[in-house]
């Protein structure tokens, strides 16, 4: 007994043994697969492109001081490191990737899953080129980072976002205009649908318009964590639209309707259900008064009749009266228990947040204008975006009023919300703005974030272009 079991025990160790190294050759072969389809593209298109493999654990993806300096077309594939031979990332770039070229690599790159980023930077995308990548995406979800810097924007840009599940998106040096991004930031206007969790529009001239744009969207979305809008012609006016976001604001008509209408669903929904919940118990009621009513009526009727054969005897004028009385004062039991009852309009209880969530979907239930919002007289209030965690002015025209409603909104999100929720990273370094405020507010600023959220993490960077030069001058 003792050595068939031993026997069927080595069998079985052989067996997953054999298929450890099976997984691990097909592993291997992916890549060596991918290395020569890539090797063919690269012949046939340019046989001047570098590739470079890259372990993703030991080097990021850039390129050599050399090449980077004259702009030397490459492809840089990322390992996850030097023992796993998986491919995790492609980054293309400073060489055209359009047309045939482009549906090529995307071909023979669909059937490698490990890929979960893909970075295409200075590649000239034009509109074809964008929706034939949007089709790759839309086909494999397991990619969620994309990179298309330096490619000029195009009206389909936005169906990177609407049909693809992609949760990183950079952006930079695109010529994106605040025309531009109103059009395709315009699904980002929802609570939970979008899965989008860092948006790097870094370098483009969104301008204050453009900020105006972005705080419309983050007063409803509760998805997006990161926000990179650096050096993007945005002054006081813009920053503070987007800052208003952050803290307790009013909602504006076409917010109020949005919330009209997810109770309008609600109560539709719950005086449905009373309705059909009253409606068994009304018709009994209805029967019970409808058989007291006749049974009420035929005593009556049979006195009347009594009273009028004894008055029948003395005068016939007197009978001819009171038929005509009888016939107009009185209904039959049949008239009166077909007639139909009076309506009675169903009590719908009032709405309070467990029953929302039980009774509508998860986005309507945890919208913002009905989960983080209180009515107060006239107007209804919103608490404000608690998810964003990073936000970067950077290199734009910024002042030191800006800092003051920095401060502000981080003593509110202190006093209001939890330790993990709110900014932890701010970033306005390059603004124009007086040294010794700036110093003070940066310090202060700093301890709140560190106090708030309770890590080493929490980072503040704050330097003018002042404080900057004077560090510099300091150094010498």
């Amino acid at each position: 007994m003792s050595s068939s079991s031993n026997t069927k025990n080595k069998a079985s160790k052989d067996k997953v043994s054999m298929l450890k190294l099976a997984k691990s050759n097909q592993v291997s072969n992916d890549l060596q697969g991918f290395k020569i389809s890539l090797n063919e593209v690269i012949h046939d298109y340019d046989p001047k492109i570098k590739v470079i493999y890259q372990d993703a654990l030991l080097s990021k993806t850039r390129l050599p001081k050399d090449d980077e300096r004259i702009h030397c077309p490459v492809i840089i594939v990322v390992l996850e490191s030097a023992q796993k031979q998986v491919m995790k990332a492609i980054l293309w770039k400073h060489y055209p990737l359009i047309g045939e070229a482009l549906s090529t690599f995307l071909s023979f790159s669909e059937k490698y899953l490990t890929i979960n980023s893909l970075k295409f930077e200075d590649t000239c995308f034009e509109e074809a080129d964008t929706k034939l990548l949007t089709v790759f995406l839309k086909a494999n979800p397991n990619v969620t980072d994309l990179n298309m810097n330096g490619n000029k924007y195009n009206k389909n840009f936005k169906y990177l976002i609407t049909e693809t599940k992609l949760k990183y998106l950079s952006l930079k040096f695109c010529s994106i205009n605040h025309e531009n991004l109103a059009e395709f930031i315009e699904p980002l206007k929802n609570a939970y649908k979008i899965p989008l969790v860092h948006l790097n529009l870094s370098n483009n001239n969104i301008g204050d318009a453009g900020a105006s744009v972005l705080a419309d969207v983050l007063r409803v979305n509760r998805i997006l964590i990161s926000l990179n809008v650096a050096a993007n012609n945005i002054t006081d006016e813009g920053a503070k639209h987007i800052l208003r976001s952050l803290r307790l604001f009013s909602l504006n008509q076409d917010e109020i309707s949005i919330r009209r209408k997810i109770y309008y669903q609600y109560y539709m929904h719950k005086h449905q259900e009373v309705a059909a919940y009253s409606s068994n118990t009304t018709y009994e009621e209805d029967d019970k008064i409808s058989l007291s009513r006749s049974s009420t009526f035929s005593a009556t009727r049979m006195r009347s009749k009594t009273r009028s054969t004894k008055k029948s005897r003395k005068s016939s004028k007197s009978v001819a009266s009171l038929s005509e009385l009888s016939t107009r004062s009185f209904n039959t039991p049949r008239e009166i228990s077909s007639a139909p009852a009076k309506p009675t309009s169903p009590v719908v209880p009032q709405a309070d947040s467990a029953d929302l969530i039980a009774t509508l979907d998860f986005q309507s239930a945890f919208h913002p204008f009905v989960k983080e919002t209180t009515p107060n007289g006239y107007q209804f209030f919103c608490r404000g975006n608690f998810v964003l965690a990073r936000l970067n002015f950077s290199f734009n025209h910024l002042t030191t009023d800006v800092l003051k409603d920095i401060h502000e909104i981080l003593q509110y999100q202190k006093s209001t919300g939890s330790i993990e929720e709110g900014l932890r990273s701010i970033s306005i370094y390059g603004n124009n703005m007086k040294s010794e405020e700036t110093e003070k507010l940066e310090k202060d600023l700093a301890d709140i974030l560190l106090l708030k959220i309770g890590r080493t993490a929490s980072t503040v960077t704050i330097s003018s272009k002042d404080i900057a030069s004077k560090k510099k001058r300091a150094s010498r």
